[in-house]
């Protein structure tokens, strides 16, 4: 037992002093000729990208300067922990609602997903819970295997 706690110490403590530069970018993906607005956080060397999808209304309402000033970017964990999970080497992205109100369309999704895989090849989680937990499972379950990615969901 105290070798299983001595290996999680070190992994995070291996996992802390691996903080990285971090990118933060505002992106427009076209998609079904509307845009999908995503808040990309980008550390310099990812180990794996997170696709966050925000439960609730889903409306991060993401600015052109990368500030989220609705209550479900407070209240939605992995939102609120972004730079923390980005600072730990995670490329994060935070799926807002697009531009016809849409949130969780399996095509947007998958555009956010090769926008993500597209500027690194590493595993790729897409991460969604409470109201969005049914198209996150939707997602993926119908992505073709051909694309590498696991799921998490969460609901209170």
């Amino acid at each position: 037992m105290h070798t299983i706690h001595a290996l999680v110490a070190a992994l995070l403590l291996v996992l802390s002093a691996n903080a990285a530069a971090v990118t933060i970018t505002v992106v427009d993906i076209p998609t079904r000729g509307v845009k999908q607005r995503i808040l990309y956080l980008r550390p310099d060397a990812p180990i794996a990208n997170l696709i966050i999808l925000p439960g609730g209304t889903g409306y991060l309402n993401i600015q052109n300067d990368g500030s989220l000033p609705t209550p479900v970017s407070t209240c939605n964990p992995a939102v609120r922990n972004r730079q923390a999970l980005a600072d730990r080497g995670f490329a994060v992205g935070l799926v807002d609602v697009t531009t016809d109100l849409n949130l969780g369309n399996y095509v947007d999704l998958l555009e956010v997903l090769r926008y993500m895989q597209g500027r690194d090849a590493v595993p790729t989680w897409i991460v969604g819970g409470s109201t969005i937990t049914e198209a996150a499972l939707d997602f993926a379950i119908n992505l073709p295997l051909t694309y590498s990615m696991g799921a998490v969901f969460y609901s209170p």
